[in-house]
């Protein structure tokens, strides 16, 4: 496989040219990430998630030598849109692939889409491209945030909670999560607030929450932002008063940080690592064996994304001069998830088992993750329905 060099935002010039097809390898992919800045963090596991399924699968997708460009968006839509632009009309990418954030997806789905190029979306989860403007051409192995608002309401309603206290990052994805739970929650929120998306000091915002004296806090903090935030949680002792339930906020990466402030804590997830089938154990192994611990969802969706290209190019027998063809032959699904049942709704986002995960201390006083069974079985996207998509 060649790895051409990351592109940055220095030396993207715009082109016209109109991307053209072609029916024989090599496979040319554009892997948007984010490998700068406080977002890093996450970007680096979607990639070691792509490394490892193109390694498993001998170097080849789909039996095609692979052409693969790296791009860091640096959690900047406006770096991502002049990427991909050059990705489409220099590079002639048949896909593009990876995608952290959901203010990137939504920057440069159109632009992909319009292109006549596969979007394969291993990450963002924005409501863009669910309803009324899905494509043919966009195909996701991650998750639509809608479906962690209702798993994570679910959450607190078993618990019996009735007063919640929403906080999320002012963008897009952080906008709509607060106000998803205020319609999927049953009970009192009896506040929210919007932060500084990459923020890491929360003492404003906790200041906030004890004067409303909830019973709970939701709190959706991803990446580098949900360290600062649960290490200043456990400073001020609010576990001692307040339940918290987190949206994609506690896996591998952040539990050595956060330590035993998230002990006896539940969250909603699409994955769950301590699930016992094959095609997961494979996954796990090959990854702890590559970098010396657990995988996390965004290496195992991006994983999922790997073997999902290659069993369409394969039942298409390498033929990828007809891109909707290829994404119609992966909207089947034939491949083993390592996230157990899955299979594609109309508008070709997951129908898929959304899981409990409890945070426990192992034997050596450490906090590891515990699978606790499926909050919501074969889980749908809300906004399936709009898409006019047929199959």
């Amino acid at each position: 496989m060649r790895i051409k060099a990351a592109i940055s935002a220095a030396g993207l010039a715009l082109a016209v040219a109109t991307p053209s097809a072609h029916a024989a390898g090599p496979l040319k992919i554009g892997l948007i990430t984010t490998l700068s800045g406080g977002g890093a963090i996450l970007g680096e596991e979607l990639k070691r998630g792509w490394d490892l399924g193109v390694q498993m699968l001998g170097g080849k997708i789909g039996g095609l030598a692979v052409d693969l460009t790296v791009v860091d968006d640096q959690t900047k839509p406006e770096i991502a849109v002049t990427a991909v632009d050059k990705l489409i009309n220099e590079d002639k990418v048949d896909v593009v692939a990876g995608v952290v954030w959901s203010n990137i997806q939504i920057a440069i789905y159109d632009q992909i889409v319009k292109s006549n190029t596969i979007l394969l979306n291993t990450n963002a989860g924005s409501n863009v491209p669910a309803g009324k403007d899905c494509s043919p051409l966009f195909i996701s192995t991650s998750w639509q945030s809608d479906m962690f608002t209702e798993a994570t309401a679910e959450l607190a309603r078993a618990g019996g909670v009735k007063k919640v206290f929403v906080i999320a990052p002012n963008y897009q994805i952080g906008k709509d999560i607060i106000a998803l739970f205020k319609q999927d929650f049953k009970g009192d929120v009896v506040g929210e607030t919007l932060f500084k998306l990459g923020q890491t000091d929360f003492q404003a915002e906790l200041s906030e929450i004890r004067a409303a004296h909830p019973e709970s806090v939701v709190a959706f903090a991803p990446g580098a932002m949900s360290i600062g935030l649960m290490k200043q949680w456990q400073a001020l002792e609010l576990s001692k008063s307040i339940r918290l339930y987190t949206i994609n906020m506690i896996d591998e990466l952040t539990l050595p940080a956060l330590g035993e402030a998230v002990v006896g804590t539940y969250f909603a997830s699409v994955y769950d690592v301590t699930q016992d089938i094959p095609a997961n154990r494979t996954f796990v192994d090959a990854f702890k064996k590559a970098y010396n611990r657990l995988p996390t969802q965004y290496a195992a969706q991006t994983y999922d994304g790997v073997i999902l290209l290659d069993a369409g190019l394969r039942a298409r027998n390498g033929d990828i001069a007809d891109r909707k063809a290829l994404v119609a032959e992966m909207h089947k699904a034939n491949f083993q998830s390592v996230r157990g049942p899955m299979r594609y709704n109309n508008n070709n986002l997951p129908i898929e088992n959304m899981y409990r995960l409890q945070v426990v201390a192992g034997p050596d006083g450490k906090p590891v993750l515990k699978g606790a069974g499926i909050i919501v079985k074969d889980q749908q996207d809300p906004y399936h329905g709009q898409c006019p998509m047929t199959w």
